[in-house]
């Protein structure tokens, strides 16, 4: 139940944070043209220390600051 919650949860914010999907032009005009991402680094990082903050918030049953 409690691996449940925490799979639902992350994949909540990831869809919260990757829903403006990009298609395949987007991604061409990205490589191509030098076009600015619609997901940039920092926030993938950002996404990424989210995710590890509930994994260790549900394994330890408390509180993490990700940032």
């Amino acid at each position: 139940m409690k691996k449940t919650l925490l799979f639902v949860l992350m994949l909540t914010v990831i869809v919260q944070i990757f829903v403006p999907v990009y298609t395949i032009w987007e991604k061409y005009d990205v490589l191509r043209n030098g076009a600015k991402p619609l997901i940039t680094h920092d926030q993938q990082r950002r996404l990424m220390k989210l995710m590890e903050a509930i994994v260790e918030s549900s394994e330890k049953n408390e509180v993490i600051c990700f940032e």
